[in-house]
């Protein structure tokens, strides 16, 4: 078992600070790779985690509101040219959430 969110005061889990993406492909996505290269082109303060989810969806925990604020404003990101379709979770709200907007 893997922890993917923060477990708060009361024993749920909360997924704040947490993006849940998927990125438009036909094709898969090196896990390793891409762990690599977001951590390093977000350069989080506070660090990151990231998880596969399966079925091409991912999370991504930060440890900082800051990091969170500065990565859902900074725009449209992308992965070897693949957008990356992210929505911030808050509190309690499921993972698998719908994917299909992005603002730019």
């Amino acid at each position: 078992m893997i922890p993917l969110g923060s477990e708060g005061p009361d024993g749920a889990v909360s997924y704040e600070h947490c993006f849940v993406g998927s990125f438009l492909t036909s094709s898969g996505i090196n896990f390793p790779s891409m762990k690599v290269t977001l951590a390093n082109v977000w350069h989080p303060i506070g660090g990151i985690s990231i998880f596969d989810l399966n079925e091409g969806r991912y999370l991504f925990r930060l440890y900082h509101k800051v990091d969170v604020d500065r990565i859902e404003a900074g725009g449209s990101w992308t992965f070897k040219s693949h957008l990356l379709v992210m929505h911030r979770l808050r509190g309690r709200e499921d993972p698998m959430v719908s994917l299909v907007t992005i603002d730019f």
